[in-house]
Parts: structure tokens; C-alpha cells; sequence
């Protein structure tokens, strides 16, 4: 493979990975965090709404904590190309592993259905709509995580899409896309992505796409009809629920479709609820390396309805009595004080940094071995919010958690923030006779957020109707110091991250626009592209 330059503003490159027309991408290595990075590059020049997306895409993505969507590091400008840093992902596209295996079993399938909709509903719940899910924008790593990326062509309310995506305009990938997609893209709801997820589902569970080929009259026209061939005409072993949901996804009228990813996840988390989700993650990283799969075994229903009620009552009450045990526990308290510990995490944190639901803090567990360590098999570890007795934020919290006697390391992601610690955990029994350990081990992160930086302002006006560039007759101000102050080289210099600014545009014969930001403490770059109305 193509090694490419050698350097890309901080990042080292480490090889060419594919090249086109309108750019490049590469693998890197951070320079600090020691990790490879893919580096997206965009070269096509002299339209600026491809620029406009490329940033687009960068401002979603750097504001995206979620587990199952792929992280945005850094997004930045060097000559006359544009460039977003992501997180490298280990491992094939969904589209990679239907193309291998020719078709994926219905677990598998349904497993990557359920983390592909929670990526989407923490999108959606930020109002943002992706508008190209397809198998290759789903990632899954040789650890068996699922991962949603490409928001290229996505449309945020936050965001306004108005100027890029036209009146009539169709952005999409053909096959994947919405009967109303054809129509006017622009005003596609979250309705259109559960649509591409049912499709999705189509062909991870045949191999096939439900309507094949280019884009052509044909295929709109196959599209908006609705008629595909039924799933279990390629795979007889389609299962009956992975047809439920292909089905309801893929009604031509939005009306008749899930009309919220709630309605989906639901249906999931019940069919997963009896199975052990760790063991569909294993099953995804052994296809993903190649390795023969093994099914996973789901726990089957009693069809004797009599016994299955005695054994429901009985394990109610052994269920009480487990959750007094294992909920506070006791059992580890009580009854195995000498073989685990008791240990929690906690983050300090600056009160009135932003709300509580806005922070992005998770942490894993590692196994230490001296030279290396081995992720615990688990969810990561999640934090609460803790006030003080005024109601002031001033930390987040785990629950305690029980671990047997060993050496750990921890890895806890604090927003932009990295923290590595290493702590061996003593059993309840020595922990005890410890007088800071006698209610268990609590490890504590300080965490701050980034200082505020030099923020940099770029300023692109247009014409609404024509696109006419029309910066220089536009008049720039900026509410400073509680007036409204005409934009100069001094405010420039005097601007800084971790605030909130006030622009209001004018220009003769349009109608004046005014935008509110709020600016993160570690986005140093501020791109604003009005586009005027004509009076």
C-alpha cells in the first residue's frame, strides 16, 4: 500500500489507504495519545459546499460522545486541503463481512442491528439524521464492537442544512434510501435512517440488497412501489423476527414505519434479554478474524406453562433474596470477604462547566500483567452526577463494584481528557482493617476542562438564492462588552474558547441574520456560513 507524505501537520503517516477524486485517506499516529488515527483529507477545490460538509461532518462528530459511533479527535486546515482526524478501528465493515461470509446469521445480524440503533438514537435524540446508513458506514473491530461512522451528508436542526441541500436535491447511496429520499432529501425525517436500517438488515441476513443496482428510473420506481423479495426467498432460515423488523422498517409510507428507534431497541433488548451479550461479542470478533463461529445459545422458553409458573414463583423469591445478596453486597460482604474487594471510581469535576448530561465520562477495566493488559470483558463503566447539599455539581460517581483480589488498571475518558491508573485491589477482609479503605477502595480523577484557546474566525456570506459570495458587502458585528460592535482585527485577537458569541450580518437589500454560538473550550476553529435572503 502507498505510504503517502511522510507528516500531516502533527500527525506521522504510516500509509495511503485510498485516494480519489475529491481526496485522500490515511492512516496516522497521534503524536501524543501513541495510537494510529485515520487522517480524512479533501482536496476538491472551488466549492465551497463540499468544504461546507467537511466541516460539517467534523462539528457533528467533535460534539458525539458515544460508544458506538466513531470518535472525532481533531479536524483542521493545512494549505489548501481540509482534513478531520477519527478513530482508527482494527477490523472490516459490515459490508466486508456480508461480501466473506455471504450472509450473516440472525443473531449476528440482529446484534449489529441493536448497537447500529443505539449509535442512531443517540444521534437522533441530538437531532441530527444520517441520511447514508449502509454496511459499509458500520465498523465492527476484532474486539467485537460495532461502530457507525460517515455523517458526510448528515442534517442537524443545531446545524442549519439550508443552501446545501436544495429543493429537489438527492444525496444518499441509492439502494439504502427512503422512498421520500428520491423526492426532497432536505426534508427527510429520522424516519428515512430507520428505513436504511431495515435495509441494512435485508442484506446482512441474504447477502443481497432488496432493490439491486444503479441509480436509475427503475430503481426509484422499484423503491417507491415497495415490492422486494421476500428475505427468506435467498435465506430460508430468516428468522420470523428479523422479517418483523425488516418489514416494519421498510413501509414505503412514513407512517407506517417505526416511527422512533425506541419502538426498535425495544423489540431488541427483549429478544436479547435472556442471552449473554459478551458471548455475541465474541462470536463478532471470531468473524471478524476469520475463525469458524460458533452459535451463540439462547435460552429457550418452557412450553409447559404450569411448571413454568412454579419455577417463576420460586425464583421470585430466590430473585429477592439474590438481589439483597449481590445488590448491596452482602454476598461478597458476607460470604466471600477473603477472594474480593470493593472498589469505585470518581471524577471531580468544576461546577457549572456545562449540565451534568452533557459530559462524556466512561471508564474501562483492565487486567494488569506487568507488560500489557487485558480489557475485562464488560459494559464500561458508568458514571452519575453528585451535588453537594447546595445542589452544586461537584463530581460523578460509579457504583461500588465488587472485583477478586488482583492488579488492576483503569483507563477513564473525562471528555478530551485521558487518565491511566494502576491499583492493586485488596479483599474485604484487609480492606476492613484499613481506615481509608474500610468502606471500600475509591480512586479519584480531578478532572478540569481545557483552558480556554485563541479562537479562530473564518467568515463565508452568501446569497440565499444564487450562492453569490458576498462577504465584503456584508456588515459584521458582534455583541461585545453589552453593545453591538463592528467586527475588527482587535476583537479577532481578543476572542477565546469556552464562551458564548453573538453575530449579527447585514447587507444591503437582504434581510439581516443573526447566530448564537456556544463555543467548547477545545474548538479553537469557529467556521460561519451565513446565507442572506434577498428583501
Amino acid at each position: 500500500m502507498a505510504k503517502g507524505p511522510d507528516k500531516i501537520g502533527k500527525y506521522k503517516i504510516i500509509e495511503l489507504l485510498a485516494q480519489g477524486g475529491m481526496g485522500a485517506v490515511y492512516k496516522g499516529l497521534h503524536p501524543t495519545l501513541d495510537r494510529p488515527v485515520i487522517l480524512k483529507k479533501l482536496t476538491l477545490r472551488g466549492n465551497p459546499d463540499f468544504v461546507e460538509r467537511f466541516r460539517r461532518e467534523a462539528r457533528i462528530l467533535m460534539d458525539f460522545r458515544n460508544d458506538n459511533i466513531v470518535d472525532v479527535y481533531d479536524h483542521f486546515r493545512e494549505g489548501r486541503s481540509h482534513y478531520i482526524v477519527l478513530e482508527y478501528i482494527d477490523g472490516l465493515s459490515v459490508e466486508q463481512l456480508i461480501q466473506r461470509e455471504r450472509y450473516l446469521p440472525n443473531d449476528m445480524a440482529l446484534y449489529i442491528c441493536y448497537q447500529t440503533c443505539k449509535a442512531l438514537k443517540y444521534a437522533h435524540n441530538k437531532n441530527v439524521i444520517h441520511r447514508d446508513i449502509k454496511p459499509s458506514n458500520v465498523l465492527v473491530s476484532k474486539r467485537g464492537e460495532v461502530k457507525l461512522l460517515d455523517f458526510g451528508i448528515a442534517t442537524s436542526e443545531q446545524d442549519s442544512d439550508q443552501g446545501l441541500t436544495r429543493e429537489g436535491m438527492t444525496l444518499g447511496s441509492p439502494a439504502y434510501m427512503a422512498p421520500e429520499q428520491f423526492e426532497n432529501t432536505r426534508n427527510v425525517d429520522k424516519r428515512a435512517d430507520i428505513y436504511s436500517l431495515g435495509v441494512m438488515l435485508y442484506e446482512m441476513v441474504t447477502g443481497k440488497k432488496p432493490f439491486p443496482g444503479g441509480f436509475s428510473a427503475d430503481l426509484v420506481a422499484a423503491i417507491q412501489k415497495g415490492k422486494y423479495p421476500p428475505p427468506q426467498r435467498y435465506n430460508p432460515k430468516t428468522s420470523r423476527m428479523v422479517r418483523r423488523i425488516i418489514g416494519k422498517c421498510m413501509r414505503t409510507k412514513r407512517r407506517r414505519r417505526f416511527q422512533d428507534l425506541d419502538e426498535v431497541l425495544h423489540i431488541l433488548r427483549h429478544y436479547f434479554e435472556s442471552s449473554d451479550l459478551k458471548a455475541f461479542r465474541q462470536q463478532l470478533r471470531m468473524a471478524v478474524e476469520g475463525r469458524t463461529v460458533e452459535p451463540v445459545r439462547r435460552r429457550g422458553r418452557s412450553r409447559i406453562r404450569s411448571l413454568a409458573a412454579v419455577v417463576m414463583a420460586a425464583a421470585v423469591l430466590a430473585g429477592a433474596g439474590a438481589a439483597l445478596l449481590f445488590g448491596f453486597g452482602y454476598y461478597y460482604e458476607w460470604i466471600k470477604p477473603d477472594t474480593h474487594g470493593e472498589v469505585s471510581f470518581k471524577v471531580l469535576v468544576d461546577e457549572g462547566y456545562k449540565q451534568p448530561d452533557e459530559y462524556y465520562i466512561r471508564g474501562w477495566l483492565f487486567t494488569d500483567t506487568g507488560d500489557n493488559a487485558d480489557e475485562i470483558d464488560m459494559d464500561p463503566l458508568r458514571f452519575s452526577p453528585v451535588y453537594d447539599e447546595e445542589g452544586s455539581l461537584i463530581e460523578f460517581a460509579t457504583r461500588p463494584m465488587y472485583l477478586p483480589e488482583d492488579e488492576y488498571r483503569v483507563k477513564i475518558q473525562a471528555e478530551s481528557s485521558l487518565y491511566w491508573k494502576s491499583f492493586y485491589l485488596e479483599p474485604r477482609r484487609i480492606q476492613r482493617g484499613t481506615i481509608n479503605m474500610r468502606d471500600g477502595m475509591v480512586l479519584e480523577f480531578p478532572y478540569s476542562p481545557s483552558r480556554p484557546l485563541p479562537l479562530k474566525v473564518n467568515i463565508y456570506v452568501q446569497d440565499q438564492r444564487t450562492w453569490e459570495q458576498i462577504t465584503d458587502r456584508t456588515a459584521v458585528e458582534i455583541w461585545w462588552n453589552d453593545n453591538w460592535r463592528q467586527w475588527s482585527d482587535w476583537i479577532a485577537g481578543e476572542m477565546r474558547t469556552g464562551a458564548v458569541y453573538q453575530f449579527r450580518f447585514s447587507a444591503e437589500g437582504y434581510q439581516p441574520k443573526i447566530f448564537s454560538l456556544l463555543i467548547r473550550p477545545e474548538q479553537s476553529t469557529l467556521y460561519i456560513n451565513p446565507r442572506l435572503m434577498p428583501e
